[in-house]
């Protein structure tokens, strides 16, 4: 038996998950222009490990200084942009 799906709850859908255009970018204004992964963690919402992980596994354009990693906004921007792609 299914349900029928609620139009306001596919809407509300919709709007998540729209892709963040490049034009769009008054949430990370304020951020600097190269993020820690605590930043970006906060902005995906998302574990400090798993963005950790997924820079490890180049999921996310990233890169190293030292033995931190670091990702340029403008890195940020692309990938939430092609729906984390």
């Amino acid at each position: 038996m299914s349900r029928p799906h609620n139009e306001k709850a596919l809407a509300s859908r919709e709007e998540v998950s729209a892709p963040l255009s490049i034009s769009d970018d008054s949430i990370l204004s304020g951020l600097p222009d190269v993020m820690t992964l605590e930043q970006v963690a906060s902005i995906l919402q998302i574990s400090i490990t798993g963005a950790r992980q997924m820079c490890r596994e180049k999921y996310l354009p990233s890169f190293k200084c030292g033995a931190q990693w670091r990702v340029p906004k403008a890195w940020l921007i692309e990938y939430i942009s092609n729906g984390g792609a």
